[in-house]
């Protein structure tokens, strides 16, 4: 229902399904994600201390919280709940982009560009990490490694748009 824009229908379904059997973690992750969808990143980031509450080793609730507090400007907080997240699934490359975005707000340039290396060690073709590695080698006064970063940003960049239209067309 979600991904057919049925946004209200799909609510209702999971807080039904909520209210039949409110130990799903994962029914909590659902409106989490219908929440954030929304712009309510406090709702969701409630929604994912409750399916926290009822399974703290749910992957995925852990980002979606990070996510919401980073969109809320709470950048410690992200980085304490990107953490947790990694306890639980160390190779979550969003998480890692999550805290190098957080560190870069935090201005911990250093670290920051350690998260995108391991964001792009674990997923090559993560765009929005060589973006972010042309920012922090700029603030680090590393020129030759913020070009190359934005080179392979632009590259990518233009691969990603490329399927976008592609993903359009094949859809209509």
């Amino acid at each position: 229902l979600r991904r057919r824009g049925e946004t209200d229908e799909a609510l209702a379904y999971w807080e039904k399904a909520l209210a039949r059997n409110p130990a799903r973690a994962d029914v909590y992750h659902k409106i989490a994600v219908l929440a954030f969808d929304t712009d309510a990143f406090e709702r969701a980031i409630l929604l994912c201390q409750q399916g926290l509450g009822v399974n703290p080793q749910m992957p995925g609730l852990h980002s979606l919280a990070a996510h919401s507090l980073s969109c809320l400007g709470r950048y410690e907080e992200v980085l304490a709940e990107a953490e947790a997240e990694l306890a639980i699934s160390p190779d979550s490359v969003f998480s890692h982009f999550l805290i190098g975005r957080a560190q870069w707000q935090l201005r911990q340039y250093d670290k920051a560009k350690q998260a995108y290396l391991k964001v792009i060690e674990l997923q090559p073709s993560y765009t929005r990490a060589y973006y972010g590695l042309f920012n922090v080698c700029n603030r680090l006064k590393q020129k030759e490694a913020a070009q190359g970063y934005l080179e392979e940003f632009k590259r990518l960049d233009k691969l990603d748009r490329n399927e976008a239209k592609r993903r359009i067309s094949a859809s209509t």
